[in-house]
C-alpha cells in the first residue's frame, strides 16, 4: 500500500513539473510555424508584422502569471522586470503596437478568436479547439524546465 501511495505522489510531482508552453493563434491564421527568435522578437517589439504584411497583435498575461514567467524565461529569455522595462522604453520611442493585456488564458483565446493575426502563449493544458497552435522551430511545444 505504501508503494502505491509513494508512486502516486511521484507521478503527481512529475506531472506538476512537466508542463509545456505553446504558441497560439486564431484558427483563421494561415501561418503554421515560427522560429523561436521570431517569437522573441514579436514579444520584444522588434517584429510587428507577419511575413505577408499583416499586423501582429501580441497578447500578454499578467505579471503575476506562472505562464508568463515561464514564457519569458524559456522563450524571451528575460525576467519580468527586464521585459516590462524593455516595453516601457519601446513605447516611449514611439512603437505604436503595444502588447494586448489579457487577464487569463480564456481572455487570450477570446481575443485570438476575434483577431486572425493576433498571437499568444499558453500552457498546453489550457489549449482547446477554439485556437490553433503554431510549431516552434518545428516542435509542437516548449518544455518548461524546472
Amino acid at each position: 500500500m505504501k508503494k502505491i501511495i509513494l508512486l502516486s505522489l511521484l507521478l503527481a510531482f512529475q506531472s506538476a513539473f512537466s508542463q509545456e508552453l505553446v504558441i497560439v493563434v486564431s484558427k483563421e491564421n494561415p501561418y503554421t510555424d515560427l522560429k523561436l527568435d521570431e517569437i522573441s522578437n514579436i514579444y520584444l517589439g522588434k517584429m510587428n508584422f507577419w511575413p505577408k504584411g499583416q499586423r501582429i497583435s501580441a497578447t500578454d498575461l499578467p505579471d503575476s502569471s506562472f505562464t508568463k514567467a515561464c514564457f519569458l524565461k524559456e522563450i524571451v529569455k528575460k525576467k519580468t522586470i527586464a521585459f516590462e522595462s524593455i516595453w516601457l522604453e519601446t513605447l516611449s520611442k514611439g512603437n505604436p503596437f503595444p502588447l494586448v493585456k489579457c487577464l487569463n488564458s480564456e481572455k487570450v483565446k477570446e481575443f485570438l478568436q476575434k483577431n486572425p493575426f493576433a498571437i499568444g502563449y499558453l500552457l498546453k493544458e489550457d489549449v482547446d479547439s477554439s485556437v490553433k497552435t503554431l510549431k516552434i522551430d518545428g516542435e509542437n511545444t516548449i518544455k518548461i524546465k524546472g
